[in-house]
């Protein structure tokens, strides 16, 4: 007899292509959703990550009992994609404020105070 696993895929966009490998045998969709037929028995799965963004359970066991059964992947955007990105946003910022400067000026002759302003690259 023969059991439904439905692989279920949250956290990428529309039409982005995911896998899945199944004891060896590699599915591929840019569906939401897998749908296969087993038996009973037991299966390891391994998730690979896919243009930049990794599965939060890249493997493990699915375990066929007579049921069917839901796995649900959960894929994020890489840490170190997301380092990168924040340390661009950091140096950009740095770039900004060396960038932009205030000089204050006070002229002794009429004691008024001048503000001078600076964009420089």
């Amino acid at each position: 007899m023969l059991f439904n696993i439905n692989i279920i895929e949250h956290g990428l966009g529309p039409g982005q292509k995911w896998t899945i490998i199944i004891n060896g045998t590699k599915y591929e969709t840019t569906e939401k959703s897998i749908s296969l037929d087993e038996m009973n028995g037991t299966y390891e799965y391994k998730i690979p990550e896919t243009n930049g963004f990794y599965s939060s359970n890249p493997t493990g066991i699915i375990r066929i009992i007579g049921n069917n059964v839901t796995i649900n992947i959960y894929y994020h955007k890489g840490m170190v994609d997301e380092l990168q990105e924040y340390l661009y946003l950091f140096v950009a910022g740095i770039i900004v404020a060396a960038s932009i400067f205030i000089i204050f000026k006070k002229e002794r002759e009429d004691s008024h105070v001048y503000f001078y302003i600076g964009i420089g690259f």
